[in-house]
């Protein structure tokens, strides 16, 4: 009867595609990691100068212009509701308010104070000034703090009071975002001051 046959796995040579393809795999991690991880990453860079819509549509909605540097949430973000955008450690919304009847654009400011303190009970929001955008929207700006974050809140309703756009800036309190005087802001809130006084409800602003 045959003997069955024992493996000598002490002249065994490794398979001749064993170096190579570990080398092809590593590689393939190497080249490939970045690119994936780009996939996975929620921020999508925006160009300098992007014109943005913001609000369903059918006369309902607004743009906005932004500088350098900015990237935007896309999880955060649905245009025709609010934009989620973030440029170093600062981050800005901008919002569509739908408004029940022209009355409440005069009670904006209120209801924005009573919004804030709903989602932080440690938030306050200061007296509001006048703010007329480069585009000639006309609205009310004023500090916001909230947690250990410090910015802006501006409230700016369409001409018709039908709508509002809602937009707040903030960053972490170490920096000095607390005013609304674009020679005292960081580099970053100063980059959001101008996207807020770009509104424009007339057309796309230039």
């Amino acid at each position: 009867m045959a003997q069955p046959r024992t493996a000598d796995r002490r002249g065994r040579r490794a398979p001749w595609w064993g170096p190579p393809a570990v080398l092809a795999v590593m590689a393939l991690l190497v080249a490939g990691w970045p690119f994936l991880a780009s996939r996975l990453s929620d921020d999508r860079e925006l160009p300098d100068g992007a014109v943005l819509r913001v609000g369903p549509g059918d006369g309902d909605h607004a743009w906005f212009t932004l500088g350098g540097g900015w990237t935007m949430a896309e999880s955060e973000t649905t245009p025709s509701q609010e934009y989620v955008l973030t440029r170093g450690s600062t981050e800005l919304s901008v919002a569509y308010l739908g408004l029940m009847s022209s009355d409440y654009a005069d009670r904006l400011w209120d209801g924005l104070r009573r919004s804030v303190r709903v989602s932080s009970s440690d938030a306050r929001l200061g007296p509001p000034t006048p703010v007329l955008s480069a585009n000639g929207a006309r609205g009310s700006i004023g500090g916001l703090t909230q947690g250990d974050e410090r910015g802006t809140a501006a409230v700016y309703p369409a001409p018709d009071g039908s709508f509002a756009i809602r937009m707040i800036a903030l960053a972490p309190s170490d920096t000095d975002t607390d005013t609304t005087d674009l020679t005292d802001a960081d580099a970053d809130h100063a980059a959001a001051l101008a996207v807020i006084r770009s509104l424009s409800f007339a057309g796309p602003a230039p």
